[in-house]
């Protein structure tokens, strides 16, 4: 049996079971922000700063800790973030059902990506344990 399309007053109802009044009835004005705010954003967020830190930190002649990565390791490390993608934020998603912790699903995920590219597994180590301080930084974001 065919159902009908809502009428205004089903959307005005649907308005009040939003999560805030951004998804609701401002939804036409915030809809550019989606972008920016959305679950995908905060995880690539995430991902951004477990990608940015050790390329910059490689290059930091101090920061003995991370050493210099080869033109293919910068550029792997770069590609993950550049293609980061839904699904990807599906896989993270999978693993935070587990887990019950999405800091650490995108270092899972991240575990993952880094396996390939041995130069890089050491580092993934040491940027993957600052989980606290990393957390601050991507939620600033």
């Amino acid at each position: 049996m065919p159902t009908a399309p809502p009428s205004s007053r089903d959307s005005e109802i649907s308005n009040f079971s939003k999560l805030s009044p951004f998804d609701g009835r401002y939804w036409g004005k915030a809809n550019d922000f989606a972008s920016s705010m959305s679950e995908f954003s905060f995880i690539n967020f995430r991902v951004l700063v477990r990608i940015k830190l050790p390329l910059y930190l490689s290059k930091v002649p101090q920061v003995t800790e991370v050493p210099c990565f080869s033109k293919d390791g910068d550029v792997y490390l770069q590609f993950i973030f550049d293609v980061f993608s839904i699904d990807d934020t599906l896989e993270v998603n999978k693993v935070e059902r587990v887990a019950y912790d999405d800091v650490k699903a995108v270092e899972y995920f991240l575990k993952q990506k880094f396996e390939s590219q041995p130069e890089i597994v050491k580092v993934g180590k040491l940027s993957l344990c600052s989980t606290k301080y990393l957390a601050t930084l991507d939620n600033s974001l």
